[in-house]
């Protein structure tokens, strides 16, 4: 309503068009009762009729010009129940079109004479009978989305043409009249899309807007606001809550159509965003374990968030590596059947390359039953020598496990060798585009294959190397020369004193293992 700043001029202004617009609310009443006198009267026009005198009546609330004396919120709800009897009167108006179509032509006059009548008596308001009059609706798309629709709406009639348009666009509809009907229908029922009423009796649509914003299970559903309060800060506020959108009534069927066309695309494609995500995580979790089983899994994690270390070729990098095999390998081969020799093998090799992980180590390869472990690729860091003999320390250690799971298997205890040595190597994948693998080459791979073929069982060899690349002090023996074939200088080895020294609390073997 528009605020008048001369209140006996605006008391003068309203008697005049009081007299001018009695005389014709009376005809307009009288080809009502006549369209009410008419037998058969057809369901859709009887309603159409009912909701058409209501709106009269509140026409004539205004002639009198009480609204002027009324407070904020008695026109707010004034204008709200105006706009839900026009919105009524037009989808009566539309639906009768099918069966009684001059009736409906009557009626549609009969709405536009009303509102511009209102038009007369308040300037201010919104709705002209361009707007308002009836349209023919535009013929479904093939495309058309279709979906489960929660429709919210206090007033019955309204709520019955509503739901009527929207079955004819193919949707499934559930229906709440109230917002702890709404609430409850959420909880016991899967929704793609709701259109909530702002003026409920027992609660505000807003409220209910933020308690599907507010729960997990609930903000992905699209809302779109229908209310016959066209208010700028309410629209605002209801968008800035997360409503996909916001409608006044009376609705124009035609808008709301293209609405709800477009948040059911909208939410489809978020569905499918979330489906494609979840998908996305299964396969990176995938690849995590299975990467996992080569290197740890930190390891795979800091590689898999940085894909340029999985390119091809390599690098020079300082490695610590580590050797370690089965000593009397090919006898116990000799003595034990082929299904024998796969169970002891999968425990001792299960069971070290847990330890060699547990140490942030990488497991190059296995051959045969000798496992060639990394320290310092393709990550590297200050302790990567430290590590790498810890790790061997927990390995022997480890075979006290090995061997209890191997007796309750009825098969022999083993024994492991572990060689250790440090240098520099060529780092990277190694391969082709289609099939690869991450690996070092380089002599001083080639030393530690050869101080592990001197190592007898039980023992730990270390390089100088090696030695000189430790941060902390461990107990060796004395220096040992060794001259390998196929590498021109002498390589001086250590044996590490671990027998009294007790593993790390992380190098610990489970007994299960």
């Amino acid at each position: 309503m528009q605020e008048h700043s001369n209140p006996q001029a605006a008391t003068d202004t309203a008697q005049l068009s009081a007299r001018s617009l009695t005389s014709k609310v009376i005809v307009l009443e009288q080809e009502l009762a006549r369209l009410k006198a008419d037998e058969p009267v057809a369901p859709d026009l009887r309603h159409g009729l009912t909701a058409l005198s209501a709106a009269l009546g509140k026409l004539k609330q205004c002639i009198d010009y009480r609204p002027l004396q009324r407070s904020h919120d008695g026109e707010r709800t004034w204008l709200h129940d105006f706009r839900n009897n026009i919105n009524a009167v037009r989808g009566y108006t539309e639906m009768c079109l099918e069966d009684t179509p001059n009736s409906a032509q009557e009626l549609n006059a009969a709405l536009c004479a009303i509102l511009h009548y209102n038009e007369e008596l308040m300037s201010s308001f919104p709705a002209t009978p361009e707007q308002t009059a009836i349209q023919t609706v535009a013929p479904a798309k093939d495309d058309r989305k279709t979906g489960r629709l929660l429709v919210v709406e206090d007033d019955d009639a309204n709520r019955e043409i509503l739901c009527r348009h929207l079955l004819k666009s193919g949707h499934t509809l559930l229906e709440a009249g109230s917002g702890a009907d709404t609430l409850r229908q959420l909880e016991d029922a899967s929704v793609d899309l709701i259109l909530l009423d702002l003026i409920l009796p027992d609660m505000n649509g807003f409220d209910i807007l933020q308690r599907i914003k507010g729960a997990a299970n609930l903000r992905e559903i699209p809302v779109i606001m229908i209310s016959g309060q066209q208010h700028n800060a309410e629209v605002i506020r209801c968008i800035q809550a997360g409503a996909e959108d916001y409608l006044f009534k009376p609705v124009n069927e035609i808008l709301l159509s293209a609405r709800i066309d477009a948040s059911l695309e909208r939410k489809s494609w978020r569905d499918r965003e979330q489906t494609y995500l979840a998908e996305l995580s299964k396969s990176h979790a995938f690849i995590r374990k299975t990467f996992g089983r080569y290197t740890s899994e930190d390891i795979a994690v800091r590689l898999l968030e940085h894909p340029d270390g999985l390119d091809m070729g390599g690098s020079l990098q300082v490695v610590t590596t580590v050797m370690t095999d089965i000593c009397g390998f090919t006898a116990l081969c000799n003595r034990l059947r082929p299904t024998e020799v796969v169970q002891l093998l999968n425990n001792y090799l299960g069971t070290l390359s847990d330890v060699i992980l547990a140490h942030d180590g990488t497991v190059d390869e296995f051959i045969g039953d000798a496992i060639l472990a990394i320290f310092g690729a393709p990550l590297s860091g200050d302790d990567d020598a430290d590590r790498a003999v810890a790790c061997a320390v927990a390995m022997q250690h480890a075979m006290h496990a090995v061997n209890r799971k191997n007796a309750a298997l009825g098969l022999p205890a083993i024994k492991t060798s572990v060689a250790i040595n440090t240098g520099t190597v060529i780092a990277g994948n190694i391969g082709s585009e289609k099939r690869s693998k991450f690996g070092v080459v380089g002599q001083p791979v080639n030393i530690t294959a050869r101080i592990e073929d001197i190592s007898g069982a039980d023992d730990i060899l270390i390089s100088q190397s090696t030695l000189d690349a430790l941060q902390r002090d461990i107990r060796v023996g004395p220096a040992l020369a060794l001259r390998a074939q196929g590498i021109e200088e002498i390589v001086t080895v250590y044996a590490v004193d671990y027998a009294s020294s007790p593993p790390n609390d992380q190098s610990t073997a489970p007994d299960d293992a």
